[in-house]
Formats: structure tokens, C-alpha cells, sequence
């Protein structure tokens, strides 16, 4: 087929899509294509982080969607640090609470923060991935989180038991038509410690219940271990 055909029978398929479905196909058709020019973006950004911080980073979290409030990120950072054991002055913790995505709007934000995750989780540098149930299926399409009943410890999953529901996820194979149910996230709004990080700003928390966030570990994070005792972390004040 010749490149304008194509071209044409890409824009014929995308007329007859909602705004969720065009970004939907994007992840699933055009991710590499959007790798090609973000690989070299993020390593960039990596190395100048490098040079400049000369940290490793410990956990990076990527909050979705979350409500960003400055004073009170520096907070949960430096509290969780203390927790893990993480000395800030060698090592860093990232909290990320500037993507926000909204599958109902075009705008070039969204498809400019849909592109970054894509890298981000391609080159494994989230840890963690706290979003709302539309942003999770769009990259759990993709296979981007652990399979929690397998990766957690069994006295987490207790604890977690009765507390916290799990999120499941259908895969559905396009060549086979054959489906497969997987725990990839955790319903997380009742973290006690979310809830009231930003009770200063008379605010309910980092996500409103409507949104009921959900707490995700990535397939190819740089640190899983982290990744677990951030999720300790964010349980750790709830009544057993």
C-alpha cells in the first residue's frame, strides 16, 4: 500500500472514533512511533537530571490526574523517605503530580501527557502508577502493570484483605479472541495517609472519591522493592 493510502485509511478510521477511542488506538497502533522521538526526549531529560541532582533515584511515582499542591508533596516525599529508610541526600524520591489527561477533551496537553507516560513506562523509569480507572486501562492495555496476586507478599495481600479492593483487568487476545482476568491495581482512595495530606488546603485528598484512584505497580519499574514499601507506606496509618 502506498504511504497516502495509508495515510488516508488511518484518517478514515479516526473519523469514526470518539476522543477516548482516537487516544485508545494511538497507545495501541502508534506507540512506537511515538517512542521513535520520545526515547531520545527522555534519555535526554535523564541524563541532564543525572548531572545536575547526581542522584539515584529510588521510587518514582507518577500520580495522575491527582491535585498538586507543592508544600504538601514535599511532605509525603520526606515522610515516605523516612519510612523506607531513603536518605534524600544521596538518593531521590519522586512524586509526580503534573500529568493530567482527559480522554473527553483534543487538546495537545493530553496527547502530549499520553505520550510521555508511554515513554516513561517504556524505559522503566515508573515505579509506581496511581491513577483513575480510565488512564489504567488505557496503559493496562499494554500489559504496563504487575499481576499483584503473583508479585506481592502474601502478608501485604492480608493486610491489604477486607481494606483495599482489587482492580482486575480483561486482557482479550485480537488474534485468538481468548480472555484473561488480572489483579493490576489496587482501589487506594481510603489511604488514610492520601486522604489527609492536603487537609491544610481544605481539600478531600490527593483524588476525590468520584475518581476512586487506583494504585498500580509497573511491569519494568527500576524498583519494585520500593514500589511495595510505598504501598506499605501509603497503608501504614489505616486501622487493621
Amino acid at each position: 500500500m502506498a504511504i497516502s493510502d495509508e495515510i488516508r485509511e488511518q484518517r478514515k478510521k479516526l473519523s469514526g472514533m470518539t476522543s477516548k477511542q482516537k487516544i485508545s488506538y494511538i497507545i495501541y497502533y502508534y506507540k512506537f512511533h511515538f517512542l521513535g522521538a520520545l526515547f531520545v526526549l527522555t534519555i535526554l531529560i535523564s541524563l541532564i537530571h543525572s548531572i545536575v541532582t547526581k542522584k539515584e533515584i529510588s521510587l518514582y511515582c507518577a500520580m495522575i490526574n491527582s491535585l498538586p499542591y507543592d508544600s504538601e508533596l514535599t511532605a509525603l516525599r520526606e515522610d515516605f523517605s523516612e519510612y523506607a529508610g531513603i536518605d534524600l541526600n544521596e538518593n531521590d524520591v519522586v512524586i509526580d503530580c503534573t500529568m493530567n489527561i482527559n480522554y473527553e477533551s483534543q487538546d495537545q496537553m493530553t496527547y502530549g501527557y499520553v505520550q510521555k507516560l508511554m515513554a516513561l513506562l517504556n524505559t522503566g523509569d515508573i515505579d509506581v502508577f496511581v491513577a483513575d480507572k480510565p488512564v489504567v486501562d488505557n496503559y493496562g492495555q499494554i500489559a504496563a502493570f504487575k499481576n499483584l496476586e503473583e508479585f506481592l507478599p502474601d502478608d501485604l495481600k492480608q493486610e491489604l484483605e477486607g481494606q483495599f479492593d482489587i482492580y482486575e483487568y480483561t486482557f482479550t487476545d485480537e488474534d485468538t479472541g481468548e480472555t484473561a482476568t488480572l489483579p493490576i491495581g489496587l482501589y487506594i482512595y481510603n489511604s488514610k495517609i492520601l486522604r489527609e495530606c492536603y487537609e491544610s488546603n481544605g481539600m478531600q485528598g490527593m483524588y476525590t472519591e468520584e475518581m476512586n484512584p487506583i494504585f498500580c505497580i509497573t511491569a519494568n519499574g527500576k524498583n519494585p522493592e520500593n514500589a511495595i514499601k510505598f504501598l506499605r507506606y501509603l497503608i501504614s496509618e489505616n486501622e487493621t
